[in-house]
């Protein structure tokens, strides 16, 4: 990529040798001094900042930083605070001293350092150094160029990613990103098949579908006791699985996590939508699937599109709906998209007092928490609340509290101490619900946004632990028990409104968990800043599909404890990748056409 921003120096040079008499050489000297430095200064910015976006997100630098251009100082900050950049600060300065008094003294353009050679010799130099940087540019001789499907090299996923120059794989996904073509991704489906096959697998019973523009727009009758309960979603930042006690992680973060489970239902196999928190809100909320695309649909073209939401939904049974988070509610878009689908009241950081302890971030889960339990206090409405926490959130700031015992987590890391504070925030909120008799007409539900890599096994093409999530559901008519149906984060609308009873018309992508329909069993996976990939997980089956590399399935062998899970390389199954195909091809064609919800009527 660096080869692309060296070719107007060496254009310049071959101009300047053929008009030589119409050039004035201070001022080109002058002129590629000052370039040069510019392209050093960016290089080396990016290179630099690649250490942090990589610590951060576990990728090299890429699109995703231009998609939070409007919050760059929070995620400059973020990204800082991953790496110790002193070091590297002071070493870019003397470097960058050096090359200034460098380019103050040497002769930088081809033409003027050679006026004693020939036009010939300097042409020829010239042309030598164009096809070496074509070379450079193509990244060698073969036959097509340089790609980063090169960079699958090993099944160690930090070698692939250590082959990659962070230059080019931030301009390659940037422009990608500018042409992010989803109707070309599946040309080749079948609407009205995919239609049909994403109706099929989808929770089906008691249900009737309406209109094929909006695929799975339909009618559930799921019996006729009506439940006016309330609803709370609490969307926990950075709530992995691998490190949740019940699920047989011995890191001893989680122990009131671990006592809520035994008095709720547990869903063992849960799965984000994605690796970012965006995916994981708009699946939990909207039941909306993750697309294949660079950008989110909270804040490109999309965001305004009309979706099922479950505020929507819930608004037809006069349900109140409020949207609280810890950190800004300006993140991300988040109170417009919000407000577009469903949600009429909001509290973020800005809302907190000024004394409040906060991070770079927002707010502590502590405070968030009591101040969604102080609202809940005031409602005599039934609502629909949802809570986006924070604090197990980089940089891992927590406030002093003395209820909790940190002594006893096994690795002694911020990461783990914010994420025992997050467990402690939780409970310490549910314990005060049940105090004011809160529970006794409250369905809690609890899930992660999204997971983080294995810290024990890396794998080649897809690591489930990204994803994998706890689900937690609290509700007044439920026993305790674990489910260890495959779900996703787009299953939690149907699931919940399940929990309520009577009709809903609505059009959700997810099915009903305590179905007992044995055919829907499966979850559907994109990693966020990318649009290359997804990859659907079912009961036996693991499958990936690369639209540069192509396909690959694996077998999965669930062990004990839940988190650890066993791969091998498995045949490729055509009718499971029909489906992950079919699936993906009507929800897309729902977004691109806006054919995703109903109109409600307020």
């Amino acid at each position: 990529m660096t080869s692309y921003l060296f070719l107007p120096i060496l254009l310049i040079d071959i101009l300047c040798l053929v008009l030589k008499k119409y050039f004035n050489s201070s001022l080109i000297d002058r002129f590629i001094s000052i370039y040069i430095l510019l392209i050093f200064f960016l290089v080396v910015s990016i290179i630099a900042t690649d250490i942090g976006f990589y610590l951060e997100f576990n990728s090299r630098i890429n699109y995703i930083i231009f998609e939070y251009l409007d919050e760059s100082l929070l995620m400059l900050k973020s990204v800082i605070f991953q790496f110790p950049y002193n070091l590297i600060f002071c070493s870019v300065i003397i470097l960058f001293y050096f090359l200034k008094n460098q380019t103050k003294t040497l002769r930088l353009s081809m033409i003027y350092t050679t006026h004693n050679i020939s036009a010939v010799k300097s042409l020829s130099t010239n042309l030598l150094l164009f096809i070496m940087l074509s070379v450079f540019i193509r990244g060698g001789f073969q036959d097509k160029p340089l790609h980063w499907s090169h960079a699958n090299i090993s099944n160690k996923p930090f070698y692939n990613q250590l082959t990659m120059n962070p230059v080019w794989t931030l301009g390659f996904t940037y422009f990608k990103s500018r042409n992010d073509n989803l109707i070309e991704k599946f040309k080749d489906i079948n609407l009205i098949n995919s239609i049909k096959i994403a109706r099929d697998v989808i929770d089906t019973e008691n249900s009737k579908f309406y209109d094929d523009r909006k695929p799975l727009l339909r009618t559930t009758d799921y019996g006729e006791i009506i439940n006016k309960y309330n609803i709370v979603l609490i969307i926990l930042e950075g709530f992995a699985s691998q490190y949740v006690g019940a699920f047989g992680s011995d890191y001893n973060v989680t122990p009131e996590f671990d006592k809520l489970s035994k008095n709720g239902v547990l869903f063992s196999r849960m799965f984000s939508a994605g690796t970012r928190t965006n995916r994981g809100v708009a699946a939990s909320v909207l039941s909306f699937p993750p697309i294949p695309k660079y950008n989110s649909i909270q804040k490109d073209n999309f965001s305004t599109n009309e979706f099922s939401s479950l505020a929507n939904i819930l608004k037809q049974r006069n349900y109140k709906n409020k949207f609280f988070s810890g950190s800004s509610l300006n993140y991300h878009n988040r109170y417009n998209f919000m407000s577009s689908n469903g949600f009429d009241n909001f509290w973020g950081q800005s809302n907190a007092p000024d004394t409040a302890f906060r991070t770079m971030w927002g707010v502590s889960d502590k405070l968030l928490l009591d101040t969604l339990l102080n609202s809940i206090k005031q409602e005599t409405s039934p609502f629909f609340y949802t809570a986006l926490t924070i604090s197990n959130h980089p940089p891992y700031n927590v406030p002093k509290n003395n209820l909790i015992d940190y002594s006893n987590i096994k690795i002694k890391s911020n990461r783990l101490k914010a994420f025992k504070y997050s467990d402690w925030a939780i409970a310490n909120f549910i314990d005060k619900c049940d105090e004011a008799g809160i529970t006794k007409n409250t369905i809690f539900v609890i899930v992660g946004d999204h997971g983080f890599p294995n810290l024990k096994k890396e794998y080649k093409h897809f690591d489930l632990t990204k994803y994998h999530v706890p689900l937690l559901i609290l509700s007044p008519n439920l026993g305790p028990g674990t489910n260890n149906k495959i779900a996703s984060q787009t299953d939690i609308v149907p699931t919940i409104l399940s929990l309520l009873g009577g009709k809903f018309l609505h059009h959700s992508w997810g099915k009903n968990l305590f179905s007992k329909n044995k055919s829907n069993n499966f979850a559907i996976m994109v990693p966020a800043g990318s649009n290359n990939l997804m990859a659907m997980i079912d009961e036996k089956n693991l499958l990936v599909h690369d639209f540069i590399n192509g396909s690959i399935s694996y077998s999965i062998k669930w062990k004990k404890p839940m988190i650890s899970l066993s791969i091998d390389t498995l045949k490729y199954d055509t009718n499971k990748f029909n489906f992950l195909f079919a699936y993906m091809k009507a929800s897309t064609n729902c977004l691109l056409n806006n054919q995703c919800g109903i109109s409600y009527e307020n």
